[in-house]
């Protein structure tokens, strides 16, 4: 699912909504009489699409475009990672993770610990997203810890818990 903040989503509609002002000019053309503009302005947007004048038309393409680019924004954002919450990743990290991982050690591999200069250079970064995919990834985690877990699997706000903590931990060097 695409995650788009209120915040990118306005910003896009209101950047969209200036460049579409800039297609419309006065449909009122002021070398006509009064009553031959008020005729030509009536037509607007209550009428058939082909049967508008240029600038309804104008409008129209600009909407559309406008929509069409959201669209096209929005499926190419990624999925954001959901930040967890540290403390409960914290004691979920206590329960299920520390026996391996004491102190951000690692007592099957000693140089993969969980600190930030091992994660940048056996994950990928030291952040959440190459953490997650790294665990969900190991086969280690996947025949060993998961096991343990009540259904077999941390279920995904858990586990973007327990992220958190380790991403903090790592970034803060509170190992």
């Amino acid at each position: 699912m695409v995650h788009l903040s209120h915040r990118i989503i306005l910003t896009l509609l209101v950047t969209s909504a200036s460049s579409a002002s800039a297609f419309i000019t006065p449909a009122v053309s002021f070398a006509s009489s009064p009553a031959s503009a008020t005729k030509k302005q009536s037509k607007g947007l209550n009428a058939h699409p082909n049967n508008c004048d240029t600038n309804t038309k104008n409008l129209y393409a600009a909407v559309i475009a406008t929509m069409a680019s959201a669209i096209t924004a929005c499926s190419f954002v990624p999925n954001a990672i959901a930040a967890g919450d540290v403390a409960k990743g914290e004691t979920l990290f206590k329960e299920n993770c520390a026996a391996c991982h004491v102190g951000g050690m690692n007592v099957i591999k000693e140089k993969r610990t969980l600190k930030k200069d091992a994660l940048e250079k056996f994950v990928g970064g030291a952040n959440e997203e190459n953490v997650k995919k790294f665990v969900t990834g190991s086969m280690r985690h996947q025949t060993m810890v998961f096991p343990r877990i009540p259904g077999g699997h941390p279920t995904d706000e858990n586990f973007d818990d327990v992220v958190s903590y380790i991403v903090d931990q790592a970034t803060g060097d509170k190992w």
